[in-house]
């Protein structure tokens, strides 16, 4: 996978989001487009700067210890930032629900195999993502306009299309599931 277009979603992968995400414009770099991610202007995310293991835990109710064993299993919580792991207000938030499903009788065991399956698949299809947007926006926008004109356009695009695609994701998963549950629980 080389190229600027995967360039830029690896960068967006690596870097630390909250709330609601978006590209950062002025981080496109003159070397080629590398986005950095952001939270809007005015929006209100609390303590969305990423803390290490520490603060995670101590904010989140779980402890170091269960973070760094389900870390082992291959789940990643945080993000690497500067070599360190880092984690986010909306990680923590993803800890609390796993807390919720645990409190509700879910087996650690099976919330984890369900989590590994997950990562799975998510990986696989954010791979395709980057494919679609790689052969169908950035190769097009960058064989018809300049290279400073690509680089806005890219960005433009990208942040246009990754609260979309997120979206379309999350809602096909939630009607999926509820579909699932309606015709398993009558």
């Amino acid at each position: 996978m080389a190229g600027a277009g995967y360039q830029a979603a690896r960068s967006a992968r690596r870097a630390p989001l909250a709330g609601d995400e978006r590209v950062d414009r002025d981080a496109v770099r003159t070397s080629g487009p590398v986005l950095r991610v952001s939270t809007p202007p005015g929006a209100h995310v609390p303590s969305t700067h990423p803390r290490p293991v520490a603060g995670f835990a101590s904010r989140s109710g779980v402890p170091a210890s269960l973070i760094q064993a389900v870390e082992r299993e291959g789940i990643e919580l945080g993000r690497t930032v500067d070599g360190e792991v880092r984690y986010t207000a909306a990680d923590i938030d993803m800890v609390r629900g796993a807390l919720r499903l645990l409190e509700y009788g879910l087996p650690l065991g099976e919330l984890l195999s369900l989590a590994r399956d997950t990562n799975d698949a998510m990986v696989a299809l954010a791979a395709r993502a980057v494919e679609l947007f790689d052969e169908h926006v950035r190769k097009p926008i960058r064989d018809t306009a300049g290279a400073e004109g690509a680089a806005a356009q890219l960005v433009e695009a990208f942040d246009a299309l990754l609260p979309a695609v997120t979206n379309l994701v999350a809602n096909h998963f939630r009607r999926v599931l509820l579909a699932e549950a309606e015709e398993r629980l009558e």
